[in-house]
């Protein structure tokens, strides 16, 4: 257990985790100084071992509390990336009809995708020269990600209307999900 801290140790603590601001954090803690003083000193307080010790005391306490860990995360970034990678048809009213169409054309939040990905391949190093994680993919893999890539191509040109064909999109999309 931590030693015990000053009532306006204790209340930064609590108003670091609102925001993870320290400078902020120690302002509203009811430290009286300019925000210059505050960062200096606010960085001091942080490597307090008993501040310190406290504070992940309290993050451990919140993610109890919330049910969240580092496999929920995880599991929900590797939903947000498959849930951006797939391909969602563009549909426009048709007003004879009175229904929405499909125009052939499709999109996907590639921002998304790429995001989740980025997070998920640094949390497990695939991007740390240190570890040679990039190098060491198999030759399935990166025929994998040549094939994925080629995919992507693809579907880019229906998006942006330069290719109207969609049976090269269909047959991607069919070896992709056969893929899983």
């Amino acid at each position: 257990m931590t030693r015990k801290l000053t009532p306006k140790q204790e209340m930064f603590c609590l108003e670091y985790l609102k925001d993870l601001n320290a400078t902020q954090a120690y302002i509203r803690a009811g430290y009286k100084v300019s925000e210059k003083v505050a960062k200096t000193n606010a960085s001091r307080l942080l490597s307090n071992a008993n501040v310190s010790a406290r504070i992940e005391e309290l993050k451990n306490k919140r993610a109890e509390k919330i049910k969240v860990d580092s496999d929920w995360v995880l599991k929900n970034l590797i939903a947000v990336a498959e849930r951006s990678m797939q391909a969602v048809p563009v549909e426009v009213w048709d007003p004879q009809a009175k229904e929405m169409v499909p125009t052939g054309e499709y999109t996907f939040d590639s921002k998304g995708a790429n995001q989740a990905l980025e997070l998920l391949g640094k949390h497990i190093g695939l991007f740390d020269p240190k570890h040679g994680r990039v190098a060491a993919l198999s030759d399935a893999q990166i025929e994998k990600i040549k094939a994925e890539t080629d995919f992507i191509k693809e579907r880019t040109k229906l998006i942006k209307g330069s290719s109207k064909d969609t049976g090269l999109l269909e047959a991607l999309i069919n070896a992709v999900e056969g893929d899983k």
